[in-house]
């Protein structure tokens, strides 16, 4: 969305000269930063360096353009020490508008491609959140980047289209997203009361069969008769009654309804409280082992500056294996 998607605002003339402009002198102020004399000159002024863009992370070009955009009082003393075009207001302004525009998309990937504690779940409620925020900026008044607004926003729409309209290929993502302790069923808040309704009974339908589908490994539940209840029977032979109603489909159909009922209620919302819940908890994992992003797994086996090198081309398998496991281990040791 904003990298592919967003090219398409640069088919309007005003944007695209604007854009190249900033883009330049952003792009030679960057270059100078990776100088070791150039880069002393920034430190000098700014008591900082500066952060630069990452070809393999589109959110560090964003994270780059805040970080000008924080050092804005200073950058014409930073160009005018190093032989640079210095930055006019309104390439100050397009810097502006460019960042409050693409925030929210920032965000949502952060957020979706974290390492620890991203579940399924976060995807709809992050999606959900994403397109209310971008229909938010389409009330504000942008003099520069109005089009990079327009081609950001028809873009997510059209990649996301079928999971926001929460057609049949969002129902597992639906069924994670509500058995999140944290989202439950907030993130649809805003939605007409059908959606909700639909969100709601998808879920419940979803632990229902899940349970139904496990439960020759679990051991049912039974209700147990009290004490009194219990002498009554033995003493009169008359009645024939099961002695564990617990074992019925309707029965235990029954007790995951109330479970879930009661974990819409509950007020807590961290993922701890599932314990409380056997059943959803069970579920929970079923849905949520996926991860929004494969960001974190390509960062595990990211071993271009551990590998790719001539002397380590000799790897055996098995040594292979030891550094990945010591690489995923490492950030996991207690210090």
């Amino acid at each position: 969305v904003a990298t592919s998607d967003a090219k398409a605002a640069l088919s309007t003339p005003s944007f695209e000269r604007a854009n190249t402009s900033v883009m330049s002198k952003c792009s030679a102020l960057w270059n100078c930063v990776r100088r070791p004399k150039s880069s002393e000159v920034i430190v000098d002024i700014l008591g900082h360096s500066l952060k630069t863009p990452c070809v393999t992370r589109w959110n560090s070009l964003y994270d780059s353009m805040k970080d000008l955009l924080r050092s804005k009082d200073k950058l014409r003393d930073v160009c005018d020490g190093l032989n640079l075009q210095t930055f006019q207001e309104r390439d100050l302004a397009f810097i502006a508008e460019y960042c409050e525009i693409l925030q929210p998309i920032a965000s949502a990937l952060t957020r979706l491609q974290a390492q620890s504690d991203c579940f399924f779940g976060e995807l709809l409620p992050t999606l959900f959140t994403l397109k209310s925020k971008l229909q938010e900026k389409a009330g504000m008044d942008f003099v520069y980047c109005r089009p990079l607004l327009d081609a950001v926003t028809s873009g997510f729409i059209r990649r996301f289209d079928e999971l926001l309209r929460m057609k049949p290929s969002a129902n597992e993502a639906t069924v994670a997203a509500v058995l999140h302790p944290y989202f439950k069923l907030r993130w649809l808040s805003r939605e007409p009361q059908d959606v909700r309704e639909h969100g709601q009974q998808l879920t419940e339908k979803a632990v229902i069969d899940f349970v139904n589908a496990t439960k020759h490994t679990t051991r049912p539940l039974a209700c147990a008769p009290s004490t009194s209840a219990a002498s009554g029977v033995s003493a009169d032979a008359f009645f024939s009654f099961e002695a564990h109603c617990g074992t019925s489909p309707s029965c235990q159909e029954a007790q995951v309804k109330l479970e879930f009922l009661s974990y819409l209620q509950d007020p807590r919302v961290e993922v701890d409280m599932l314990r409380s819940y056997p059943s959803l908890r069970s579920a929970f994992i079923r849905y949520n082992t996926p991860t929004c992003s494969s960001a974190p797994v390509e960062r595990l086996f990211s071993f271009a500056s551990l590998i790719l090198r001539p002397h380590r081309g000799g790897l055996s398998d098995r040594r292979f294996e030891q550094m990945l496991l010591l690489k995923a281990a490492v950030p996991r040791v207690p210090s």
